[in-house]
């Protein structure tokens, strides 16, 4: 039993520390997105020539950015939050990466970069699944399922 529960605290501390280097990376980009959105729109091969795609790119991505970064170190810092942090990780990258497969399929090849981001989603997406997976239901869903 003592073997079970160190190697579930460990993939717990893993999952964590998961949880807030992505949520890192993600500040990192929602803060490039604010001040350089010319940089930020640059990697995807996206122009922005008016101010109002500069604003958009501010608001729209820094936004999302930012508010995910919550998201993920509250579930890095809180053990309580981790299952369903992760969980919200792993829908997020594979939206991410069934998009650019959608994309890929109606527009043709995105370019190596563009291939790289959906290698890097979709394997991030199966990770954060397998975390999710290897996690137990918290405290709070295992007491709402017994009052079912």
């Amino acid at each position: 039993m003592l073997a079970d529960t160190t190697h579930g605290g460990m993939r717990e501390r893993v999952t964590r520390g998961l949880l807030a280097c992505v949520g890192v990376l993600f500040l990192a980009l929602g803060a490039e997105a604010l001040v350089a959105p010319v940089r930020f729109a640059s990697r995807a091969g996206m122009l922005l020539p008016a101010p109002a795609a500069l604003a958009e790119v501010r608001a729209a991505y820094s936004g999302f950015f930012v508010v995910m970064t919550a998201i993920l170190l509250r579930g890095a810092w809180w053990p309580a939050q981790t299952r369903s942090a992760i969980g919200w990780l792993a829908l997020l990258l594979a939206v991410f990466a069934t998009a650019r497969l959608c994309g890929l399929m109606i527009d043709g090849w995105p370019g190596e970069a563009g291939f790289r981001f959906l290698l890097v989603e979709a394997t991030g997406a199966l990770v954060a699944m397998a975390c999710w997976r290897g996690l137990a239901p918290s405290l709070a869903h295992r007491a709402a399922a017994e009052r079912r």
